[in-house]
């Protein structure tokens, strides 16, 4: 199950507990497009699907808005689920050369 506050904050939960959060932050350079921030999940939950399903529900309340994240290169398991989910790699985080810029246009999603 998913929360949301003023459709901003998300909070993820199994089994009656907050197992992981976010935030979307209306895009300031991208015209109807959210920007994902801080997508987590708690360590011992990982490895389970909960990322995946999370991640799914945050893409549904969006649904219509191309939504835009910026994730470390070395974190192969977290662009491994934005590529599952239909993230495309777009160029390297526009404030430094440690992260890449990804985006899920509206027409895109796989799940």
């Amino acid at each position: 199950m998913i929360t949301f506050d003023c459709d901003r904050y998300y909070h993820f939960y199994h089994n009656g507990e907050v197992v992981g959060a976010c935030t979307c932050f209306p895009s300031r350079y991208i015209e109807k497009a959210v920007e994902l921030w801080a997508f987590g999940l708690r360590g011992d939950c990982r490895g389970r699907g909960l990322g995946q399903q999370f991640l799914r529900e945050v893409i549904a309340h969006n649904s219509g808005k191309t939504i835009v994240l910026f994730v470390e290169k070395k974190n192969a398991r977290a662009i491994h689920i934005y590529e599952k989910a239909g993230f495309k790699i777009v160029g390297e985080y526009r404030g430094g050369s440690f992260a890449w810029e990804m985006r899920l246009a509206a027409s895109s999603v796989r799940f």
